[in-house]
This record gives structure tokens, sequence and C-alpha cells, in this order.
């Protein structure tokens, strides 16, 4: 099966390190896949709101258009490792919406030092201040998508058959 993506990115900077990101990327179609034996595996679900194609979603990091405001933002993000490690110093949360072609997700982010080195397409930017989207329809850390950008707009996709090790 063949994944075309297509990733569309803006950057607002505040004076407050805030950071809004989004994403405009092709729909991936279904995959199957089984869940790993004896691992626990409980992710943090968001809502995603379907909206008309004619909602005329514009890429420029501004939140103030009507489909937006069918989205609520996420509740704010965790280690992926949950309770076993400290809540997050800064805070991220998302928003999100799709049409019937594409998924929408404005992200924002608290950093007062954003910074990145790599800017070039598929670096391994994950040790630099990234943003981060896993995307994984069947829900079962099988064949799923992993997209990372940077602050210079470097963009790392990535699919995986099965959780890396």
């Amino acid at each position: 099966m063949q994944n075309n993506i297509q990733v569309k990115v803006l950057f607002n900077h505040t004076s407050f390190g805030r950071i809004m990101i989004i994403f405009f990327l092709l729909a991936v179609g279904n995959v199957d896949g089984q869940q790993m034996e004896g691992y626990k595996y409980s992710p943090n679900y968001y809502n995603c709101v379907y909206i008309a194609k004619s909602a005329d979603i514009t890429i420029d990091g501004d939140l103030s258009e009507k489909a937006w405001e069918k989205a609520d933002w996420s509740s704010l993000f965790v280690d992926i490792e949950n309770s076993a490690r400290p809540a997050p110093y800064l805070d991220t949360r998302v928003k999100m919406l799709w049409d019937d072609a594409y998924l929408y997700i404005a992200a924002e982010i608290m950093e007062s030092h954003l910074w990145a080195t790599y800017s070039k397409q598929d670096m391994e930017i994950s040790q630099e201040n990234s943003f981060q989207v896993f995307i994984d329809p069947e829900g079962n850390t099988h064949n799923y998508l992993e997209i990372q950008i940077n602050t210079l707009g470097a963009v790392l996709d990535v699919f995986h058959q099965t959780i890396p090790r």
C-alpha cells in the first residue's frame, strides 16, 4: 500500500514563545494489524471534528475561521509514559478537523527557547525541538504513520509496521 502525504506548515511566533503549527495532510487509508502481546496500550484519544469541504480553511496559523470554532482544544499533552514521568513543564494542546480529503491539526506549543539545526527533508529531527504526530487508524501500534516537523520546517515522515525498539 502506498501512502502519499503532503504537509504544509506555517509557524507564528509571538513574544510568549507560542508556536502555532497547522498540518495539512492527505488522508491515510485503513490498515490492518494486531496489538503486541504483553504490551498494555492505552493512548489518549482526541476528538477530530468533521467539516464540509466548503469550510475553506486557510493554512495560515490563524484559528479565527468559523471551522476552527467547531473543534475543542485537547487536554494538555503528557509524556508518552504518562504517570511514569513528571508532567511537562510547558503546555501543548491541539485542535483537529478533517474533511473528505484532509486532516488538519493546529498545535499550540508553549516554548520560550525554540531551536533547530536540521533544515532538510527526512533528517533525524526528533533530537531537536519538534512536533510529532502519530496516526494509527486501527489504534493497535501496527502500521502507523509518524510525522515530525521542527521550527525550520524540516519534515520527517516514517511509516512503522510495529513499535520501534
